[in-house]
């Protein structure tokens, strides 16, 4: 079977018209020929655009636009596009307010793509855009990777609507890859959690020193329920920190070059994320894929209430992890250490020991001293209290020191210390 280059061109004399073809809501089947769209020249496609494989594969040299209606799929051994130029200048729209999908058997590498209305699905495990991705719908990354080619904050334009990343890792992530390389600039990620219909989880990553090498960034988030499972798919744990005090979101942050740069980041989350925690509280913090922690760096961050948002101080690149989250601090814990005790065995006041309200304390250690700095009682348990004597002798009435260390259930190391009087 012949095949053959379809050539649009609608030559118009008057009233500035924009040529077009148009195909009134059939679909187009290109079973392995070549399309040319020129510079100026529409292709209106009321149906799927479907490309297929053949003796030389279906394939779209596009300098006008093409725009499609409907479903945008790919069975060829290609990337549909060919002759992309440095600055693209093919424009594939899809404006239907009906979900319309990006999908097939191969990826698709658009020169630049403008999303309008509705909802659009990517339905095949990557697409990418080489120019500019214009976003004015909500983008269903449905487990997948988006990927964005070009380097400049510009590549990609939000008008309205949201990228949907809410799958988790045991699901497949949804993915925005941008190739940032070496750039600075404030790059604005427009993440969405579908509970209203615009970008609540916006993501800003501000780079401030350069990376050195080129390489994309990986950008995912992802909600959990209190118990914050699943971790993300490098974390084996939450501790120090705990799941009462961990928001219910995390977010992938994943940099590839051959040194990181450093940024600041900025968070947004929902209401529902935060889970009764108390937002001015909120720190941000991040896990250490080489020595398996979370508390090497931070929490960090600068809370507002109001835009649902926590700004990072400037992130080194040393320190710039693919696994992130936020935590609250509780208020001062309530625990009360008594001045004085008598322990003559009127059981009253005869143990000495730290009141611990509801609070969960870890890494508990309570040493009290005599005036000589001699330790005369050691415990690791909350019910245990020093009784007035050491070994098997009674201590004499006088002033001892205490010291208090435990880790509180946000995570935060606390040293407390002071005087009782032992009264006989």
């Amino acid at each position: 079977m012949a095949k053959y280059l379809l050539y649009v061109r609608v030559v118009f004399f008057a009233l500035n018209l924009l040529p077009f073809c148009f195909v009134n809501g059939q679909n187009v089947v290109n079973n392995g020929d070549g399309i040319v769209i020129n510079s100026g020249a529409y292709l209106v496609i009321g149906g799927d655009y479907i490309n297929h494989t053949a003796t030389q594969d279906g394939f779209v040299d596009l300098d006008g636009s093409m725009l499609v209606y409907d479903d945008f799929l790919n069975y060829a051994n290609n990337d549909v596009f060919i002759n992309v130029e440095a600055i693209p200048d093919g424009l594939v729209l899809m404006p239907s307010a009906q979900q319309q999908t990006i999908g097939g058997s191969h990826e698709t590498g658009f020169e630049n793509l403008h999303v309008v209305a509705g909802t659009k699905l990517l339905d095949f495990d990557k697409a990418r855009v080489e120019g500019v991705f214009t976003l004015a719908s909500v983008f269903d990354l449905n487990r997948n990777t988006l990927e964005i080619t070009k380097s400049n904050t510009s590549a990609l334009h939000y008008v309205s609507g949201y990228l949907y990343a809410e799958t988790d890792p045991i699901q497949g992530l949804g993915v925005l890859r941008w190739h940032i390389d070496d750039q600075l600039g404030f790059f604005y990620v427009p993440f969405g959690s579908g509970l209203g219909n615009y970008n609540d989880l916006d993501l800003m990553f501000a780079v401030q020193t350069p990376a050195v090498g080129n390489g994309y960034v990986d950008f995912s988030t992802y909600p959990t329920p209190p118990s914050n499972a699943p971790l993300p798919d490098n974390v084996t744990t939450l501790a120090p920190f705990t799941a009462e005090l961990t928001i219910d979101r995390f977010w992938v942050i994943d940099a590839t070059q051959a040194q990181k740069p450093s940024a600041s980041i900025e968070f947004s989350y929902t209401q529902i994320d935060c889970n009764g925690i108390k937002e001015n509280t909120l720190k941000a913090i991040r896990y250490n894929d080489d020595n398996s922690t979370w508390d090497d760096w931070g929490p960090d961050g600068q809370i507002d209430i109001t835009a649902n948002t926590l700004l990072t101080s400037q992130v080194a690149s040393t320190d710039l992890y693919k696994s992130w989250t936020l935590t609250g601090q509780t208020d001062e814990d309530f625990i009360f250490i008594p001045n004085t005790f008598s322990p003559n065995h009127d059981g009253e006041n005869d143990v000495f020991y730290p009141i611990i309200g509801n609070e969960e304390v870890n890494e508990y250690v309570f040493r009290v001293f005599d005036r000589w700095g001699t330790e005369i009682f050691y415990s690791t348990a909350t019910n245990e209290g020093w009784d007035g004597f050491f070994k098997t002798a009674e201590c004499p009435q006088d002033v001892y020191v205490y010291i208090l260390e435990y880790r509180s259930v946000n995570g935060e190391k606390v040293h407390k210390y002071g005087h009782v009087n032992l009264i006989r």
